[in-house]
């Protein structure tokens, strides 16, 4: 279930990840475990790089992890507090009009 893009991130989500020591290995329980409150911390609204921040991980392996877990990634630029999304063209063309024709023998 993941937030609207109005709706603030819940901060507990995000303090439910623990700090990871650096260069230290995940396995088993607590491995699932971290990466289930990643998870929930990323369909909850935080960004990876939220998420990174708080644990200690590596982007790239925070990214690699939640696909592994078939999370739905969200468009780049996240939430946007001022409750507007970003615009994607509409007819499904390219995004700077007029660009297509290039090329084409007059």
């Amino acid at each position: 279930m993941s937030q609207s893009p109005t709706s603030k991130p819940d901060p507990a989500l995000l303090d439910a990840i623990p700090e990871i020591p650096r260069n230290k290995r995940l396995r088993g329980k607590e491995a699932e475990e971290f990466w289930a409150r990643a998870v929930k911390a990323y369909d909850g609204g935080h960004p990876i790089r939220a998420i990174c921040t708080r644990s200690g991980r590596a982007y790239g392996v925070v990214h690699r992890n939640l696909l592994v877990r078939e999370v739905v990634f969200r468009s780049p630029g996240g939430y946007r507090g001022n409750g507007t999304a970003r615009k994607q063209p509409s007819n499904g063309g390219p995004r700077h009009p007029g660009t297509h024709e290039r090329g084409k023998a007059g």
